[in-house]
């Protein structure tokens, strides 16, 4: 039970309703107002044709659909037409819902892109029209698949050779762009290779502009591994300090060389 007061005052404003029409009416007006001032929720309808339309649904039958839109004008389509309709809160909160996923989607799909490959290659080595010797590399690169496109591997990469010519031994440091394309969707497929960088040489060497190409075969086994066999060309500039006697006389000169290297390549990506 309410307090005798409260009560009391309850009575006395209804009485003083009943017999005031006018502030009645004031009251009624404005509660009209303020309701007319809330914001309804509409409905969205999708058409097959993709068109979306927005607004107050009159009429829907199994033949015909009569809509009301946002600047009052009625609209009428076959209900064969009609791919959808929904409450415009619903629809908003699936949109929303989508805009959550596909950012979720998109963030993991960028961190799943990132990929690193080590490589080991194994060949001969050497100077055209000079000399023939051996060489081995041992790599690692970083870099995305999804930057330029799904079949197309884009990074960057450092590897140290060991090369041994005329029974001297020489050491390579290249740093290098790497750029790997699949020739195929197939999760096992051919892939070709190129890259393109500078060695700095040690041992007797001055370096210099590094690059060469692969072709191989590609097997994925999921999304990040994969297992790559290649045979590789490798060219590699390098200057090199030249003593030559003549005549009993000794020059020192400075050469420049190409060392070209070939072989088999094996990567492994996660």
């Amino acid at each position: 039970m309410l307090p005798l007061r409260i009560q009391s005052f309850c009575f006395v404003f209804m009485q003083y309703l009943t017999t005031h029409t006018l502030i009645k009416k004031f009251i009624l007006c404005g509660l009209l107002i303020s309701f007319s001032l809330l914001p309804c929720l509409g409905e969205v309808v999708v058409l097959r044709s993709g068109k979306v339309l927005q607004g107050e649904v009159l009429v829907h039958d199994q033949d015909i659909l009569i809509i009301r839109d946002t600047d009052g004008v009625r609209r009428q389509y076959p209900t064969s037409s009609v791919l959808s309709i929904q409450a415009e809160e619903q629809q908003s909160n699936e949109s929303q819902e989508k805009q959550e996923v596909s950012e979720s989607v998109t963030q993991k799909n960028s961190l799943s892109a990132v990929v690193l490959r080590f490589q080991v290659t194994a060949g001969a080595c050497m100077i055209p029209n000079e000399s023939l010797g051996s060489a081995y590399e041992i790599g690692m690169a970083i870099g995305t698949r999804n930057l330029i496109g799904k079949r197309i591997f884009l990074g960057g990469g450092i590897s140290y050779q060991h090369i041994m010519l005329d029974q001297k031994k020489y050491s390579i440091l290249p740093l290098q762009a790497i750029l790997s394309i699949a020739l195929s969707e197939h999760p096992h497929s051919p892939e070709i290779g190129m890259n393109l960088g500078y060695g700095f040489a040690f041992g007797g060497l001055n370096g210099g502009v590094c690059g060469g190409a692969k072709i191989g075969w590609r097997w994925q086994f999921s999304t990040k591994s994969a297992l790559l066999l290649s045979g590789y060309v490798h060219m590699q500039q390098v200057e090199a300090k030249v003593l030559e006697t003549i005549d009993n006389q000794i020059y020192n000169y400075t050469a420049h060389r190409g060392l070209l290297s070939t072989g088999l390549n094996v990567s492994i990506q996660f």
